[in-house]
């Protein structure tokens, strides 16, 4: 089971590390992103940071979009399974199927966890199972969510 690390020089701590078992780490204008190409055979698009967080809410945000696929796998809907994990997979705070209806869709993820007690080796997996389709995505974006200040009338 091989991977890739994509550890880009703008991540902050060299500790964030995010890998890839079908992707190759690029840069566009919007900065780096993650891209699986034809030929692979189903895996992680991207797994990691492992970070450690403390009690609390999170957003996790990243863009992903499905680009093509081989004629091989025409008849079905192309999907992944996101998940974020804790403690070495022991832990899920959140996981979903995500089905795309079309070649060159593009979601923007943006959603919300809570870290009861702290949390180490976090990560965000995105897994493409089926073969031979191409994906890209940003690295997902992990920020910690203040809460808003009461308005007083």
């Amino acid at each position: 089971l091989g991977f890739t690390p994509l550890c880009d020089g703008d991540i902050e701590n060299s500790s964030r590390k995010y890998h890839s078992q079908i992707g190759v780490l690029s840069r566009n204008a919007r900065g780096p992103f993650i891209r699986a190409s034809l030929g692979h055979s189903g895996g992680f698009l991207c797994f990691g940071p492992y970070i450690s967080l403390p009690a609390g809410r999170y957003s996790v945000s990243f863009l992903l979009r499905f680009l093509e696929r081989s004629d091989d796998a025409l008849n079905d809907s192309p999907s992944v399974v996101f998940d974020i994990v804790g403690d070495g997979g022991l832990v899920t705070y959140y996981k979903k199927i995500m089905t795309f209806a079309s070649v060159d869709s593009t979601s923007l993820v943006n959603i919300e966890i809570e870290v009861i007690s702290g949390a180490s080796m976090v990560e965000a997996r995105i897994q493409v199972p089926m073969r031979n389709e191409i994906w890209e995505m940003s690295l997902p974006i992990f920020e910690k969510v203040t809460p808003q200040e009461k308005k007083v009338h």
